[in-house]
C-alpha cells in the first residue's frame, strides 16, 4: 500500500519524477499494512531527504515553478495561491 503522501496533489504528472524516486526507496518495513501509527526511521527520512533534494536541484527553474503550480502553491498567472495568502 502506498504511504497517505502519495494520495495528495503530489500524484498530478509534474511530480512524476520525485514521486518515483520516492516510492523506490520504499522499504520492507513500509510494505506491511500501514496503520495511522507508521513512522519512518530517522535513517529513512534522512535518505529520502537527500534523494528529494538531488532531484529538486537537477530541476530547472521553470520545472519548479511547474511543481509549485501543480501543488496548488501558485496560479497558473503567478500569484501565491488563497491558501497561502495570495
Amino acid at each position: 500500500m502506498r504511504p497517505n503522501w502519495a494520495e495528495t496533489r503530489l500524484t498530478s504528472p509534474e511530480y512524476g519524477h520525485i514521486l518515483s524516486v520516492l516510492m523506490n526507496a520504499e522499504t520492507e518495513k513500509e510494505k506491511q499494512p500501514q496503520t495511522n501509527s507508521f513512522v519512518r526511521s530517522r535513517k529513512e527520512l534522512l535518505e529520502l531527504h537527500k534523494l528529494v533534494i538531488e532531484e529538486v536541484r537537477k530541476m530547472t527553474a521553470e520545472e519548479g515553478f511547474k511543481d509549485l503550480i501543480a501543488s496548488g502553491i501558485y496560479t497558473p498567472d503567478g500569484k501565491l495561491a488563497k491558501e497561502y495568502g495570495g
